[in-house]
């Protein structure tokens, strides 16, 4: 299914960004628009999913999943140039991958189109104009992080965790952190809470979001909004730190 295809790849350029922070710094907007952009194009992919049997549709989602692997192996071949070429000749990879990454910009573009064309609606539509109670969103959009096929281990931790989190007569764990060694499945562990189905009929809102070592306010900010509000994306994203800050406080 192409959800699934793009949630990995969305999954993986945000490893790429968290691992290798110093080599996509010059680059790193482009590729969280790339994100950002398959974030809110997931929402009209199960109801795609759901009619591939409509040629046109079907030809649609093929398209998208090659768009994602393309997005992931640019990211992936800056990454393998940029480490292994000397400094005078970075600037034609990062010129070649910046017109690669306009072109998957504008890709989506003429893809939403086509989402409104072929009258594909977001999953999360009808909820999200149920939901509004005094000018407020009561339930937010939430994203699904993909997760490993093969899970050992850990499953008592995830429950044990879950419940802290959700029982709201225990106020004692307002943050939890998981902390380790590089490899021993922190992020995994992440994952499986945040998409348990407790925590996600509990909280009315969820942000996943990755934060390397050279992080920006602002940039942190506008990815938990948009995980809460993708509707405002374009908003979202030119808005000043401060006003992020009172928008994050208002919703």
């Amino acid at each position: 299914m192409a959800e699934a295809i793009v949630s990995i790849v969305v999954g993986r350029l945000t490893d790429l960004l968290t691992e290798k922070p110093q080599i996509l710094h010059e680059v790193r907007d482009e590729i969280e628009a790339a994100v950002a952009g398959f974030m809110q194009m997931k929402f009209f992919l199960p109801d795609a999913d759901s009619r591939i049997d409509v040629e046109r549709i079907g030809i649609l989602l093929r398209d998208v999943r090659e768009l994602a692997y393309d997005a992931e192996h640019a990211v992936k071949s800056f990454v393998i140039k940029a480490s292994s070429t000397k400094k005078p000749f970075q600037w034609m990879n990062r010129g070649k991958f910046s017109r690669k990454m306009k072109y998957i910009q504008k890709k989506m573009s003429i893809f939403f189109d086509l989402f409104s064309d072929y009258n594909i609606r977001p999953t999360s539509e009808s909820s999200t104009s149920s939901n509004r109670e005094s000018g407020k969103l009561k339930r937010f959009h939430s994203f699904t992080t993909p997760e490993p096929e093969i899970f050992v281990g850990f499953h008592e931790d995830v429950e044990h965790l879950v419940q802290h989190l959700v029982n709201e007569a225990d106020d004692s764990y307002p943050l939890i952190s998981i902390c380790g060694m590089g490899g021993l499945g922190k992020t995994t562990l992440a994952q499986k809470i945040y998409n348990h189905s407790a925590i996600k009929t509990h909280f009315a809102g969820l942000a996943w979001v990755s934060i390397s070592r050279k992080w920006q306010t602002d940039r942190v900010l506008q990815r938990i909004l948009i995980c809460l509000v993708p509707e405002n994306k374009n908003s979202i994203l030119n808005m000043e730190t401060d006003k992020l800050v009172e928008y994050l406080l208002q919703i």
